[in-house]
């Protein structure tokens, strides 16, 4: 089984900002992980970058608004991450015509999970072992989101986890230099 290190940055500055990216891209260079990346955000310019920066990840794009769907084509992502109480069978209809892997965040409930199979997403990105059990069951990828704990407290990986989160914003950002 493959694992995958799904890198969240968020809002850390202007919009500009690619620190974090820089920091990223130097840490991989640096040290042989076995891991693969994946790096997503709500910034177009960061997803954009990041895959000029870093091109052995694959990049993902953070979505939860309409206006918001215009900037995939700008930034070209390999997957998306629309917001779960955004998803609806349009941009079902809608990523499967860009070829767009969807993986749906914050899913923390059994309906939601059910919302996601019967609409044939690729994950889900939550925080709760059970509800990444019971997406296990129904055979949908699940990715643990770690705003509040680290992967180093929580371990998700050791209750079935198959990608972790990393946020690059604010506190992660000084763990990184």
């Amino acid at each position: 089984k493959e694992t995958y290190w799904l890198i969240i940055n968020g809002n850390n500055g202007f919009v500009g900002d690619l620190m974090s990216e820089t920091l990223i891209a130097d840490f991989l260079k640096n040290n042989k992980t076995k891991h693969r990346i994946i790096i997503s955000s709500f910034n177009p310019l960061i997803v954009f970058f990041s895959r000029w920066l870093i091109p052995s990840t694959r990049t993902g794009f953070l979505f939860e608004s309409e206006n918001m769907k215009k900037w995939i084509n700008f930034c070209h992502p390999d997957t998306v991450h629309p917001r779960i109480d955004f998803l609806d069978e349009d941009i079902i209809k809608w990523c499967k015509a860009k070829n767009l892997p969807i993986n749906v965040w914050t899913v923390n409930s059994e309906i939601n999970i059910e919302k996601c199979k019967d609409l044939g997403v690729h994950g889900i990105i939550t925080d709760l072992e059970k509800i990444a059990n019971f997406a296990k069951e129904k055979k949908i990828l699940s990715v643990c989101d770690n705003t509040f704990a680290s992967t180093y407290i929580q371990k998700p990986l050791n209750f079935g986890i198959d990608i972790c989160l990393l946020y690059t914003s604010d506190a992660a950002d000084d763990l990184l230099c």
